[in-house]
């Protein structure tokens, strides 16, 4: 029995896509099932409700079969001949039908697997493109979530408060960003780091001492503008062998922080009407890591007491230490 069907058109063409290759080798899949149901669908037609728009659709069966149809028009005592018929009919193709249903079960779990092994590789290299590149863990990943936020330029009227001119009131914005100490981490978390670390001298859980780079790029950040103001931050002056070298060093580590990092949130340029150019735009949005919830994490796994940096102690940990040219070799 033949399942109703409406014809697309002669100049109705769509073009195939990857999309459709699959939606057709369901179709093939739908015909053996209907055929071991004494059914038949033809898959060389495309079907669509009348009431909708054919272009760019894709195809699909109806629910209901012309013997559905048939059967549900009929009086009582045409049904009961009907049934009479139909069982005379499955009687004489009863073989038939039963190597078809067979045939029609292992072919379809054959196209299910196949479907199946397609969908998980279409998923596979999508994630696979989502995160490119190699992978190193790092313990605060956890806390990582994103938020878009609008940089100020801090030339104008958007002056952020960390700009203000030296005072207490600063020093405290600015070691607020960093001071959450040392973090202790589970030896399980230290194994898988991609850089060796020590393990905490006298900790009850033998955990492991880190510290997050962004708290200590901050750090630098604050030694350099501190040395900007040496009237009021003597201690940063520079000109002493000492304070140059940790100038020069907090400079180098910023930037190569920025240079791995990379932020490519586009810069624009707008048109000024008051200057009668196109000028420079650095109020831009940006996609930004929660730097709060980075903070929270840090806190919770801070180091209660002093960490005394003159004790060792051995452990078994082996971790490749990475060069600067990307080799590496076992500690």
């Amino acid at each position: 029995m033949s399942l109703p069907c409406v014809h697309r058109g002669p100049t109705d063409k769509v073009p195939i896509t990857s999309h459709h290759s699959q939606f057709i080798q369901i179709q093939i899949c739908i015909s053996f099932i209907l055929q071991g149901n004494g059914l038949t669908y033809n898959t060389n037609r495309w079907c669509y409700p009348p009431h909708l728009e054919r272009k760019n659709m894709l195809p699909f069966i109806t629910s209901a079969t012309q013997g559905n149809l048939l059967h549900l028009s009929l009086p009582v005592s045409s049904k009961e001949s009907y049934h009479l018929l139909a069982d005379d009919e499955d009687s004489r193709h009863a073989p038939r039908l039963s190597l078809v249903r067979r045939f029609a079960g292992v072919y379809l779990t054959a196209c299910l697997a196949i479907i199946f092994a397609q969908t998980v590789t279409i998923v596979l290299l999508l994630s696979q493109k989502s995160t490119p590149g190699p992978y190193l863990y790092f313990p605060a990943e956890e806390a990582v979530q994103y938020e878009i936020k609008t940089f100020t330029f801090g030339i104008s009227n958007d002056i952020s408060p960390y700009q203000g001119s030296p005072s207490p009131e600063v020093d405290h914005l600015w070691e607020e960003l960093y001071s959450v100490g040392f973090q202790r981490i589970p030896k399980s978390d230290a194994a898988r780091l991609p850089n060796k670390t020590a393990p905490i001298p006298g900790d009850p859980e033998g955990f492991y001492i880190t510290e997050l780079d962004v708290f200590h790029q901050l750090h630098c950040l604050n030694f350099i503008r501190k040395a900007l103001h040496p009237n009021y931050y003597p201690a940063q002056r520079l000109g002493t062998p000492e304070n140059n070298l940790h100038v020069s060093h907090c400079v180098d580590s910023i930037r190569q922080s920025l240079m791995c990092s990379a932020d490519i949130s586009t810069v624009v340029w707008q048109w000024d009407a008051a200057q009668q150019n196109n000028t420079f735009q650095g109020e831009i949005a940006h996609k930004c890591r929660n730097f709060g919830m980075i903070q929270d994490w840090a806190r919770e796994r801070a180091i209660p007491s002093h960490y005394d940096s003159s004790i060792h102690i051995e452990d078994n940990l082996r971790i490749p230490i990475y060069h600067s040219d990307g080799s590496s070799y076992f500690s």
